[in-house]
């Protein structure tokens, strides 16, 4: 009974894994102190638009054989910018 049991949770996490490409590069931006979330999300955009543009010619096609996902890494600032600088110091 126990290696019927152990053989339906390996089935199981091989039925649910994500497939993971390791020939494409993720693209993550980074914000700075006293960012707002909507101005990230637009430069990561921006960032998504003009890698496709000046390196893949303006074709999505082409420009997903190699970027895996363009999403943003945001960072809050806290207190003004204060909590930034004292985590800093």
């Amino acid at each position: 009974m126990k290696y019927i049991f152990l053989l339906l949770i390996i089935f199981l996490s091989y039925v649910n894994a994500v497939e993971i490409d390791e020939y494409k590069t993720d693209v993550y931006f980074s914000n700075g102190i006293l960012t707002e979330h909507n101005s990230s999300v637009a430069n990561t955009l921006l960032l998504r638009d003009s890698i496709k543009i000046k390196r893949y010619s303006g074709s999505t096609k082409e420009m997903k054989k190699h970027i895996g996902k363009v999403k943003e890494a945001y960072n809050e600032t806290h207190f003004e910018g204060l909590g930034d600088l004292a985590e800093s110091l």
